[in-house]
């Protein structure tokens, strides 16, 4: 398993969604923006299994507020990559001093 950084690797982010299958049915997030967006976030993760997109993860600005983003690939659910991508995100959110984070 490896957390990386995908800041603007928008190939790996077009397999994730391409993989995520139902669970883009509650995140909703790429529906009307362009993967391009992630160039924004103050950070963009992706957890990859053998190679493979498992999970995505996303710490983005809006105005006053930062909103966190998580999504796990339907079929690796419950394997606890979400738990992950939570602690990668909110060490993100200290180093960053992001104190308040809305979901």
């Amino acid at each position: 398993m490896q957390v990386i950084d995908v800041a603007e690797n928008y190939k790996l982010v077009n397999d994730f969604l391409r993989r995520a299958k139902g669970s883009l049915n509650t995140f909703r997030y790429f529906y009307h923006r362009p993967v391009q967006t992630i160039k924004n976030h103050i950070t963009t993760l992706m957890i990859l299994e053998n190679g493979l997109p498992v999970c995505y993860g996303h710490l983005d600005p809006d105005n006053s507020k930062v909103w966190l983003g998580i999504a796990v690939v339907e079929e690796d659910k419950g394997k606890g990559y979400g738990k992950l991508m939570m602690i990668e995100l909110l060490k993100a959110a200290r180093i960053n001093k992001i104190n308040e984070i809305y979901f």
